[in-house]
């Protein structure tokens, strides 16, 4: 009866996770990013048989980027670290359906402001014959 209990317990878990990975993968939006932010996460990995005992402790880099959506929402969505490097504060993010990635459009440059022309010079008021 335990084993059944666990067993339905650990096929709950899966479903649980896999409803939500297809969620995300189907989830789209569109907007600016408004900021950015990484942090390291520790993950302990505790043998569940034998309370106290670690299997070993291993410490992840967490890169977070803050888009403002089209929509009016404001969400936290996690990229990979070659993204979150290229990535900045201002740039267009668009999350398209069935994938987990965001495409990145750079925030445009602000206009050149162009420089006043340069008189020519004067000529030689006593030319040298």
């Amino acid at each position: 009866m335990k084993a059944i209990l666990i067993a339905l317990v650990f096929v709950a878990f899966i479903v649980v996770f896999v409803v939500f990975y297809i969620h995300s993968r189907n989830e789209t939006f569109e907007g600016d990013v408004t900021d950015k932010k990484s942090y390291e996460e520790q993950m302990n990995n505790m043998n569940n048989n034998r309370p106290g005992i670690t299997l070993g402790e291993r410490t992840t880099t967490v890169y977070k980027i803050q888009v403002q959506t089209t929509a009016g929402k404001s969400i936290w969505w996690q990229v990979n670290e070659g993204k979150y490097e290229t990535i900045n504060v201002g740039d267009h993010v668009t999350k398209r359906s069935g994938t987990m990635d965001v495409d990145v459009t750079p925030k445009a440059a602000p206009p050149a402001v162009p420089t006043p022309p340069v008189p020519p010079a004067a000529p030689p008021s006593n030319p040298i014959v």
